[in-house]
């Protein structure tokens, strides 16, 4: 018994050590970005770092730039859901601002803008949609499409760089929940690839208890290549709201990747004029008329003009279906591009045209080793406006992996996220 009661007496002191040397060092105490240090006594280690982090705030979560609000044509914030829970969050002061900048509303075509207030973002975009109407459904959706690409162009334009939408129309206005994954995802992904964006990110937000249009966003999201979606046990910081939780959409960078015959194979998501290789594979026209076409216009946009220049002194009557063309890559991180151009598909000449693609991406290969280059980089040749059908292009890879007699390393981006919105 008394054994046991000196042993107490000295863990009790050997814990004091612990204390006295706390309030010695840090007699103040110390702040949530600090860190005290002291030895660890009895402790089985030789110290203790010691930590003191702020309680759980909503409003001090990550903040965004832009927050997009669905609203009526008056600007009345105080009506449906999300409006009501911006309103709340933000403040008076922003039915304010909306009252005084504009006083008649606005169109279904126009977005109104005023400050962020007391939410965690700089500025709402506050935007009045049509109701849903199924003899005008085409209309409707290409104006949603509209929408959603004017407020990216205008966060833009103010130097934004991530914004937040809703799941927008899937409330009173009855838009069909199928229907919105696509249509939002889509405007996104072409403003992404049809501009050089500093737009980082773009989160579409749902609420949880909207089971059906998260099942449907996931849905859709699995079919694509580009994205997956990622459940997030912590509130949302983008839209305002307790219950709130994000439902956000994260690049998958290597989605696949094998090796064949020493030939390493990377599936990637990036722009592909964003690569850092040897060669990057440029499919393009017969005229190498560079600024048609999106994959061609990015590489013109990033290695500069002089790549058109090159074009045009080393082959003024083009190439044909079964040439490349070879030119420096300029501002690009690679030493050539390889322009190669392919027919259209044709359901007709099908086995005729993949193996053309076959014997394409061989000559692209074969000319890279002979160069001396060690690594390529090929968009998904042919799944755009040629529009060959993409279950058939992984079959393609297979048949040209064996080519890898020697370890040439080849990269497959498909280009067509810039970064990640």
């Amino acid at each position: 018994m008394k054994e046991a009661e000196t042993k107490r007496e000295r863990e009790r002191k050997s814990n004091s050590k612990i204390q006295d040397e706390c309030n010695q060092k840090y007699p103040q105490g110390i702040s949530a970005s600090e860190i005290a240090v002291t030895k660890g006594y009895n402790l089985k280690c030789k110290n203790v770092f010691h930590l003191a982090l702020p309680p759980w705030d909503e409003n001090s979560s990550d903040s965004v730039d832009v927050i997009v609000n669905s609203t009526n044509k008056n600007l009345e914030l105080d009506s449906g859901a999300v409006s009501k829970s911006i309103l709340f969050a933000a403040g008076s002061e922003i039915q304010d601002e909306c009252n005084q900048k504009y006083p008649r509303g606005i169109s279904t075509s126009k977005i109104a803008i005023t400050k962020g207030y007391n939410l965690n973002c700089k500025n709402v975009f506050h935007l009045a949609l049509p109701p849903w109407d199924e003899y005008s459904s085409d209309l409707i959706l290409a104006n949603l499409t509209q929408m959603i690409t004017i407020c990216l162009h205008t966060a833009e334009k103010m130097g934004a760089k991530c914004l937040a939408f809703p799941i927008i129309g899937a409330g009173k206005l009855k838009y069909p929940i199928e229907n919105l994954p696509g249509i939002m995802y889509e405007a996104v992904k072409n403003y992404s690839d049809l501009n050089s964006s500093q737009i980082k990110v773009v989160n579409f937000v749902v609420y949880p208890q909207d089971t059906e249009i998260v099942k449907k966003f996931r849905e859709y999201l699995l079919k694509t290549e580009e994205f997956h979606s990622k459940d997030t046990a912590s509130p949302n910081p983008s839209l305002p709201g307790p219950q709130q939780k994000a439902a956000p959409m994260t690049p998958r960078t290597n989605m696949a990747s094998g090796k064949n015959a020493g030939i390493e194979i990377n599936l990637m998501t990036d722009s592909i004029s964003n690569a850092s290789v040897d060669v990057i594979i440029n499919s393009t026209n017969k005229n190498l008329q560079l600024n048609n076409g999106s994959l061609s216009k990015y590489i013109l946009f990033a290695a500069g003009s002089e790549i058109q220049y090159e074009c045009n002194q080393k082959y003024p009557r083009g190439i044909s279906t079964y040439k490349i063309a070879v030119t420096k890559g300029y501002n690009l991180k690679c030493k050539n591009v390889f322009h190669l151009v392919l027919p259209p598909w044709d359901e007709n000449s099908s086995d005729l045209i993949l193996a053309n693609l076959t014997q394409m991406i061989t000559i692209c290969l074969h000319t890279a080793e002979r160069m001396g280059a060690e690594s390529l980089a090929f968009p998904i040749i042919g799944s755009g406006v040629l529009r060959y059908p993409v279950e058939k292009l992984p079959r393609t890879i297979e048949k040209y992996g064996k080519y890898g007699k020697k370890n040439c390393k080849k990269r497959w981006e498909k280009d067509n996220t810039k970064p990640s919105i």
